[in-house]
């Protein structure tokens, strides 16, 4: 927990945490053709969404290496599912783009819980007791957070008010503060929350597998706070 100072967590920059497929993704398949370059390494798991109509068809894989300046992914593992990367034709000039969005999990700086561990590996986090971040001003002391590439996991607690991933609690302006371009992933109680914070910016995080919402803002009188172009993947 914050009150008064300076947080300020940052890992490697990517050139992008999450892109498109360029094209469909058979099942089977083990290459995944992006729309954007990536500079994902061997070893670290991306998320791909599912788009179909089974939300369980959500595909956590691990990468092998990339090639094409990027923009062809190989994995480990082949997909279980196919994951369509396709422009519908609906005639006249109308059109829709269907296509899996492509998260990276991975960072090379991680804030995580302790967990305890079951019979199973689905029984990972049974207690749903994870850790939390909260930056809760007080008065007129100054705080600021800066957080950056860094990857969030087994955070959050269940059930319990307050107890997010990521949580700004009633600290009114936080101009010059971000989350950008982190993961935040198998938390047990939502992603990121803004609650009475004002002037920050949420840009380029990727969320998957939270309890609850991703990117929260709790009361509503929040102001002049920007979201750009973030992912939350259930």
């Amino acid at each position: 927990a914050l009150r008064q100072g300076y947080l300020e967590l940052h890992g490697k920059p990517r050139i992008s945490t999450w892109t498109r497929l360029a094209m469909t993704a058979e099942q089977n398949a083990s290459t995944l053709y992006l729309q954007e370059p990536v500079d994902w390494s061997g070893g670290e798991s991306i998320v791909l969404a599912p788009t179909g109509r089974d939300n369980n068809e959500t595909e956590v894989l691990s990468v092998n290496s990339t090639s094409d300046g990027g923009h062809t992914v190989h994995l480990n593992t082949p997909v279980s599912y196919t994951h369509h990367g396709i422009t519908e034709d609906f005639g006249e000039g109308h059109t829709m783009e269907i296509r899996a969005e492509v998260g990276l999990l991975s960072r090379n700086v991680i804030v995580e819980g302790s967990v305890i561990e079951g019979d199973s590996p689905d029984d990972l986090g049974w207690d749903q007791y994870g850790a939390h971040i909260m930056v809760h001003r007080v008065g007129f002391n100054f705080t600021q957070v800066r957080l950056s590439y860094v990857q969030f996991r087994h955070m959050g607690q269940a059930f319990r008010l307050g107890r997010y991933a990521i949580h700004f609690h009633l600290s009114g302006n936080m101009n010059g503060s971000y989350v950008r371009f982190c993961s935040i992933h198998h938390s047990f109680n939502r992603a990121i929350t803004a609650h009475g914070v004002h002037n920050m910016l949420f840009e380029g995080n990727v969320a998957y597998d939270i309890m609850g919402h991703t990117f929260f803002i709790e009361d509503g009188v929040e102001t002049d706070n920007r979201y750009i172009r973030n992912l939350g993947m259930l």
